[in-house]
Order: C-alpha cells, then sequence, then structure tokens
C-alpha cells in the first residue's frame, strides 16, 4: 500500500494542514478505527471487515468491507462512521472528488453523502459498470466548495455516509468496498458518446428503459455498429432514461449538442435535459422529420447556461407529454451524443429533379439515366468503395444516393468503346 500512503502524504500538503477522511479497511487502518454503523438495513447486520474476495485487477489489498444489503432493508440502507471520529475537514479545490473502489455481483447505484454538524447533503449516486470486478467510481462534490457563505452542511464535515446498493426491490445482495480517497476537482469535460466498446449504466425512471444494442438500422447518416434504444412503457407522461457522467459538461465554449436519432413515428421531439448539483436546464428538439429514417437533432444552449456548469446527469426523453405504450411505435433510438460548438446543419435532401440530357442517344453511352439506354450490369459501388449505396428517386426520377462516402467505384459490365466520342 505505498502508493496509498503516498495519497496521504499528498493531502497532508496541499489541504492547508487538514487532513482528509482516508479509508482503507487494513489491520490497524482507519477504517477500523472510524466505528462504522448500519442502518435503514432490516435488522442491521454490522459492517464486517473480510479478507479481498478477489485481490487482483486494481485492488490487492488484504481487508475490505463487507455490506450485505437486506432484501427487506430500505432504498438508502448503508454504513456511516461514528460522527467526530475524524478530524472535520471543508471541501476544496484540492480535495472535492471522491474515489470509492467496489466489487458487487449485479449493477446498482452506489451512493455517498456527507455530514456536518449544519446539517448534510442529498446523497449523490454513481453506479458500477461491471460485476465481480474491482472497480474504481468516481463523485463530484465541487458543489460542496464553500463559499464566502456556505450552505448548511458544506463545511466541518465529520462523517461519511456509504450506500453501498441504492435502489428499491432488490433481493439480499452482498457489497464490497475499499480506498475511499479524495482528490483534486475533476475537470470538466466535453461530451461524446457514440455507444461503441464502453459500458453504459442507464438510470431508467418512470417508465422509461434505455440499453445499450447492436444498430438494426445501418444506413443513411448512421452505419455504426451499436446505438442506444429508449422504450417509452406506460408509466408517467415525461418516462426516459440518464446516464451519469463523470465530470460536469464544459459549456464554456461548446454550447451545442447533437443527437442522431431514429423514431418510428413522424413528429416527435426529443428532450435533453442535464441535471445535478446545478440547476436543471433543458431543450426539445423540433419535431422529427421522417420515420425509421435517421437524422440528426440539435440542441443549442447558448444564453440556457452558464460556463460554471456543475450537472453530471444527461437526460434523454422522447416525446415528453404523451405516455408510451411499450410497443414499436414507443421505441426510439439514438447515437453519436456530440458535444461541439458548430451550428451547421446537416446537409438536406434534394427535392426537385436533375434536367433532363438531351442530345440525341445514338451519341450517348449511358450508365445510369432515365432519358436513355443504360448499359447493362454496371456495378456502381465497389467492394473496396467507403460508403453506403441506396436507390430512390426525386421529384419521381430515377437517382443513386451516396452517404459517409469517402470515395466510390463504378465498374462497368464489360469494356466501354469510347474511340469515336
Amino acid at each position: 500500500m505505498k502508493n496509498f500512503t503516498l495519497l496521504i502524504l499528498l493531502f497532508l500538503a496541499t489541504v492547508a494542514g487538514v487532513a482528509q477522511p482516508t479509508v482503507d479497511f487494513e489491520v490497524g487502518g482507519a477504517g477500523t478505527t472510524y466505528n462504522w454503523g448500519v442502518f435503514e438495513n432490516d435488522d442491521n447486520p454490522a459492517l464486517e471487515i473480510v479478507v479481498n474476495p478477489s485481490a487482483t485487477g486494481i485492488n490487492t489489498s488484504a481487508k475490505v468491507a463487507k455490506f450485505t444489503a437486506k432484501a427487506a432493508g430500505q432504498v438508502y440502507a448503508g454504513t456511516e462512521n461514528a460522527r467526530g471520529a475524524f478530524t472535520t475537514f471543508n471541501f476544496s479545490a484540492a480535495n472535492s472528488t471522491l474515489k470509492i473502489m467496489v466489487y458487487k455481483s449485479v449493477i446498482s447505484p452506489v451512493g455517498l453523502k456527507f455530514v456536518s454538524n449544519g446539517g448534510s447533503q442529498g446523497v449523490k449516486l454513481v453506479s458500477n459498470t461491471k460485476i465481480n470486478e474491482w472497480e474504481e467510481l468516481t463523485f463530484d462534490f465541487s458543489n460542496l466548495i464553500p463559499t464566502s457563505t456556505p450552505r448548511d452542511g458544506t463545511i466541518n464535515i465529520d462523517q461519511i455516509n456509504v450506500f453501498p446498493d441504492h435502489r428499491a426491490g432488490r433481493a439480499e445482495n452482498v457489497c464490497y468496498f475499499d480506498n475511499i480517497t479524495f482528490s483534486a476537482q475533476v475537470a470538466p469535460q466535453t461530451v461524446s458518446l457514440d455507444f461503441e466498446g464502453v459500458s453504459y449504466a442507464f438510470n431508467n425512471f418512470d417508465g422509461g428503459v434505455a440499453t445499450k444494442i447492436a444498430n438494426p438500422n445501418k444506413s443513411g447518416i448512421n452505419t455504426s455498429n451499436n446505438v442506444a434504444q429508449l422504450v417509452k412503457g406506460t408509466g408517467a407522461l415525461w418516462a426516459g432514461s440518464y446516464l451519469t457522467l463523470s465530470a460536469p459538461v464544459d459549456f464554456t465554449t461548446n454550447k451545442i449538442f447533437k443527437v442522431k436519432i431514429l423514431s418510428p413515428v413522424v413528429g416527435k421531439k426529443l428532450t435533453l435535459k442535464f441535471e445535478g448539483d446545478g440547476a436543471a436546464f433543458e431543450k426539445e428538439s423540433t419535431p422529427i422529420a421522417a420515420s425509421n429514417t435517421w437524422e440528426e437533432l440539435i440542441f443549442d444552449y447558448t444564453g440556457v447556461v452558464g460556463v460554471n456548469n456543475l450537472n453530471t446527469k444527461i437526460v434523454f426523453i422522447f416525446d415528453n407529454g404523451t405516455q408510451g405504450d411499450g410497443g414499436a411505435n414507443s421505441t426510439y433510438l439514438f447515437d453519436d451524443v456530440i458535444q461541439t460548438s458548430v451550428t451547421t446543419p446537416p446537409p438536406t435532401a434534394p427535392t426537385t429533379a436533375a434536367a433532363t440530357p438531351t442530345r440525341a442517344e445514338a451519341n450517348v453511352i449511358s450508365l445510369f439515366s432515365n432519358a436513355y439506354t443504360d448499359l447493362p450490369g454496371t456495378n456502381f459501388r465497389t467492394s473496396w468503395s467507403a460508403g453506403t449505396l441506396t436507390a430512390t428517386q426525386v421529384a419521381s426520377n430515377d437517382v443513386k444516393k451516396y452517404e459517409s462516402l469517402d470515395n466510390v467505384g463504378i465498374e462497368p459490365a464489360s469494356v466501354i468503346d469510347a474511340t469515336t466520342m
């Protein structure tokens, strides 16, 4: 645990001499001296200090904490150190991020809260994304940094509350946690979510169910492998889902969000909302123009949010104000949630046909045209082409439509003799 000792020294050196609570549960360590109690957990079995069930990966500690979440316990069942077990402290830019390692057999929110003589703050939740494997979760408490007139509960903190399995309707579940450490304030981030290769822990609410799935409609502007699906069930009119980001969203220069969506019904809208430690704000999209077709929606938050945003939750609500039915017409896809400063909309399809050529057919070798007889067997997208091809019409005129195009090869079925042309 030499690296852990180094963290303690850094804390002591950078936080104006105020030692932060650091918990490692090793024999004789901080975790064994804070006198942890258990609350709202049915018969409140004690917090146990046990041998690490999997001393691998990021956590090879010998001892860890074991919390048994009882089925009859409350959603907010948890554990807390005795008040005054460590020196009181205030949050600052140098120590407003808390990290905790967890080992769980289910995906569910982990909650943290702090208590002081002035009161307490609401529980902050972050879900684990791995099962039966140690994972470090990060909690941003920069909203608790005292100002000249600090709010109750933001100064003289002397108690940590840990909620290892903060959810309703659970069966009895064993959770392990370890290595609670503080570090500097998390830098705000620019958002880019493409649902490829990363676990996304959706938090569903009021009848909405979101999951990552294989793209069932690789076409148009979105040929990616994976997308997010949100099914709006027979719940609240605002049923949806949200993702908790690792840091607040940086709106300093990038105030535009772009989202690719596919709706089963024309005219629906997507509400993109941000919540968390700051004031919530949202934008509703323009009506969706086409059914079962990928299109890109643009959300401009200029004038809606200031630079110092503290929100870490990005919320997705389709067809806000109407109850879903959980069926095909209440199933939406979204992908490529990108934050940018660019507002230029994607190019639109033509609405008028190309001009009809007037040369005599005897003087033309045609590969593709409604005005002439075309050479048969032409391949309009070779195997080495980078792009997708579909046959469509514009104003009743046949056209070839290329998308996601980088290069394309067109091959006639045989050699063309154009020596007289």
